[in-house]
């Protein structure tokens, strides 16, 4: 299945960081030799080759763990490097959200329900949460300070990125709609791409509101493993030489129009509209339920504005 491109370069890096890829120039031309001789850099010690093998396996590759030097091959064995970092394992969105609703794991729902249900109901400005993930499997959080909203203009909070932040929840205040803006997109991007390398594919990007019936409500926007990838959208030909902070703009403004437009229908549906400006991407868009213990994701089948949004649950 298609990677989005910020997990692809993750994972090359991990992959093939220590992997030479060119050929030995200095020493003897044994490639076999190991940190006593030849362009390898070390300590000294015994050369690994015919003298002295390395056990290897039926596929003559070493058995033992061994640092990479310059060249494929290593320890007397052919193939690839035994020391690599191997990339996490690939989790499902349905899973990832799962876990944060786990009270095993992230354990959000006391988060939500005692803190930013009530932030909700302010009259306007944004307040969040951030999620920290260490290399040991330990999730602490972090709130986020409100941001009010005196001028009228949108308030927006600073999510915080890159280390261990690997996933955030913020509100939406009554005057605002009720779904998320291009910038939460945008921000969800950052999340994954700034993370440290044991939460990579991990990321998400939550949003707490009230819908126009009064009922409040949570989203959740993840990467999927298909569609057009978030790069591919920035490098669109449409926004040569413009920078991230104008594309975020743009977006934005192109997004609240649909909701303002919206807004006019006497049964307003802005996760179609949601999905429609992301229609064909890899941006997956999913609902709590009402006791915050599960997930459904939501899409439609066509771009169009009488599009159906289908509910599927999580498994």
């Amino acid at each position: 299945d298609a990677k989005i491109k910020s997990q692809a370069i993750k994972e090359f890096f991990l992959r093939c960081e220590n992997i030479y890829d060119g050929t030995e120039t200095g020493g003897g031309g044994e490639w076999w030799v190991g940190s006593g001789g030849g362009t390898d850099s070390g300590t000294g010690g015994e050369p690994l080759g015919p003298g002295n093998p390395e056990p290897c396996n039926g596929n003559g590759v070493a058995t033992n763990p061994l640092e990479p030097n310059t060249n494929i091959g290593e320890g007397g064995c052919s193939g690839i490097p035994t020391v690599v970092t191997v990339p996490p394992i690939r989790i499902t969105p349905c899973q990832k959200l799962s876990n944060l609703l786990d009270p095993t794991k992230a354990n959000i729902k006391p988060l939500i329900t005692g803190g930013l249900y009530t932030a909700v109901n302010n009259a306007a400005g944004e307040t969040g949460i951030a999620l920290k993930r260490e290399s040991n499997g330990a999730i602490t959080n972090e709130i986020l300070p409100y941001t009010p909203n005196p001028n009228g203009e949108n308030p927006s909070i600073n999510i915080k990125t890159g280390g261990s932040y690997y996933s955030s929840i913020h509100s939406h205040p009554k005057d605002a709609y009720p779904m998320f803006s291009w910038s939460d997109v945008y921000s969800l991007y950052k999340l994954e791409m700034g993370t440290a390398s044991h939460n990579t594919m991990q990321s998400s990007f939550l949003l707490v509101c009230e819908d126009d019936s009064g009922v409040k409500q949570t989203y959740a926007i993840v990467f999927e493993n298909t569609g057009l990838m978030m790069e591919d959208v920035m490098n669109n030909p449409e926004n040569i030489r413009c920078t991230a902070q104008e594309i975020k703009n743009k977006m934005d403004i192109e997004l609240k129009e649909k909701y303002d437009n919206e807004a006019k229908k006497t049964n307003p549906n802005y996760e179609r509209v949601f999905l429609q400006l992301n229609y064909g991407t890899n941006i997956g868009l999913y609902k709590a339920n009402s006791d915050l213990t599960s997930w459904q994701k939501l899409s439609i089948n066509s771009n169009s504005d009488t599009a159906i949004v289908v509910p599927a649950n999580c498994n």
